[in-house]
């Protein structure tokens, strides 16, 4: 999507002078808020620069301007069409009731109908020709400004990741009690890695101080002695089935279920939680908050039992 001129004409970031520079400095702007604003940056490389693309591409149109619609060439058209017509017509008529001597005289209005035959000609094939080289012109632009705004943004995402990964979460000094402060906000964001590290933290902040991330094989993503924890953070609220395959984990271990999610539970996992004593957690990474998602969950938030 993002092609190498692209690339290369981002790192021009003078100040614009011509037209043609202020369109891409403003994409080069559009872009770079895009990224900053796009609100998860772990998503598979072709998800991302999709996500990218939808953003960017409604408010391209404004910095390239509109495709050329046909209008204006149909208006020209028919107006040619029109007095093509209405000059035959005015002839036929004055010719038609003059008298036959006088003819003769007005013999030097024969011409203009094919005069503008000629014009109707030029208006149609010429205008056709114009407006289609108009609109290739057009799209050519909106497609480099495109470029341009996602390569922008996908740098700026980019970015971000970096940064992300060279992040060191402090202690929060705030709402100490148990085995220490509650695991401080994540301005950048979590990978599904980070999710279930930021949640080893939680879990420790709730009394399990040998809280780790669960070998792969345990069908689990955090345990401690007594908790065995599914970690979810996604976009969609967590479902039933979800609960079922961690109250059979349950089962095997004997240890009590801890489920986290950043998108909350449908009706029916909350429900199951309920009958299968599963706590439930609802967590904000970016804004370092975690909140009880059902009885079990609010009771050991509050009291750590």
């Amino acid at each position: 999507m993002v092609t190498t001129s692209a690339e290369e004409s981002l790192t021009q970031r003078g100040e614009p002078r011509t037209a043609k520079q202020r369109r891409h400095h403003q994409a080069v702007e559009l872009g770079e808020t895009v990224g900053r604003d796009l609100p998860w940056i772990w998503d598979a490389p072709a998800e991302t620069v999709q996500d990218v693309f939808v953003r960017v591409t409604p408010s391209i149109q404004t910095i390239g301007g509109n495709i050329p619609t046909r209008a204006t060439y149909l208006v020209a058209a028919w107006t040619s069409f029109l007095l093509l017509v209405a000059s035959i017509i005015w002839i036929w008529a004055t010719l038609t009731y003059l008298p036959i001597e006088d003819r003769r005289d007005r013999i030097d209005w024969l011409p203009l109908p094919g005069v503008l035959v000629i014009v109707l000609g030029f208006v149609y094939f010429g205008g056709r020709a114009i407006l289609a080289a108009a609109i290739r012109r057009r799209v050519n632009r909106l497609s480099g400004l495109t470029d341009v705004a996602c390569l922008a943004a996908l740098q700026v995402v980019e970015a971000r990741r970096v940064a992300a990964r060279e992040h060191t979460p402090s202690r929060s000094s705030r709402d100490a009690r148990r085995m220490g402060a509650a695991p401080s906000p994540q301005p950048y964001g979590v990978s599904a890695t980070g999710a279930v590290e930021l949640v080893v933290g939680w879990m420790r902040f709730l009394s399990a101080g040998d809280a780790r991330v669960a070998e792969s094989a345990t069908g689990v993503d955090a345990e401690s002695s007594a908790y065995v924890v599914r970690v979810s953070a996604g976009e969609l609220p967590v479902g039933v089935e979800a609960m079922r395959e961690l109250a059979g984990t349950v089962s095997v271990t004997g240890r009590r279920a801890l489920y986290f999610s950043t998108a909350g539970y449908t009706d029916e996992a909350n429900e199951f939680a309920g009958r299968a004593k599963i706590a439930l957690f609802q967590f904000a990474p970016c804004e370092g908050t975690l909140s009880g998602a059902d009885g079990d969950g609010e009771a050991l938030l509050s009291t750590g039992h």
